[in-house]
């Protein structure tokens, strides 16, 4: 049976979620939630802003309340 999860290091998250990054360029995360805030985001970009969003919170990289996330990267 394969593992659905395996454990990872910070490094790894932290490498997962610059490769991420990378995809959206030259865009930002920034670019991505304000396409959300307007609902005139692509299910792609939804998806990669998730998993973005979610290594943040993993890693412990979490926004303080009011600003959003570790943008702009």
């Amino acid at each position: 049976m394969t593992e659905m999860f395996r454990p990872q290091s910070t490094a790894e998250l932290r490498a997962r979620r610059k490769e991420l990054v990378d995809q959206l360029l030259p865009r930002t995360v920034r670019d991505l939630l304000d396409l959300r805030a307007t609902e005139r985001i692509t299910l792609e970009d939804e998806r990669i802003l998730d998993e973005i969003l979610g290594l943040d919170y993993v890693i412990g990289d979490i926004p303080s309340p009011g600003s959003a996330g570790s943008v702009p990267r």
